[in-house]
């Protein structure tokens, strides 16, 4: 039961990633302010509070990063990101194969030689 409870949960979050990443946000957005009100309460002022709150919680990118290895889904975005550039890779070598490489003598007549 517990298995497919976090199954579900990663599915979830894989088709519902903008209100997850809003939820995420939101949740970070909220530990910054209630930081700053506590620095506001003791004596900083607010535009100060705020400043240092920031300073303090560091950079969203790291933190939401960490959600997203804790929910599970970071090892399932990364796979599909590279089965979708696999796949462009190979459409493009399909498409576009490459020229055999020859060296033709008009190639070879504008080619520098160095005399001995």
């Amino acid at each position: 039961m517990r298995v497919f409870t976090s199954l579900r949960s990663v599915v979830s979050a894989l088709f519902h990633r903008s209100l997850v990443e809003n939820e995420v946000e939101e949740e970070l957005r909220a530990h910054i302010q209630d930081r700053a009100n506590d620095l506001k309460r003791s004596g900083v002022p607010r535009a100060e509070a705020e400043r240092r709150a920031r300073i303090e919680f560091g950079g969203y990118e790291k933190y939401k990063e960490e959600i997203r290895e804790a929910q599970g889904t970071h090892f399932l975005e990364t796979l599909i990101q590279d089965l979708r550039y696999g796949l462009r890779m190979l459409r493009n070598l399909l498409v576009s194969p490459p020229l055999p490489y020859s060296r033709s003598p008009s190639a070879s007549a504008r080619t520098p030689r160095s005399s001995p």
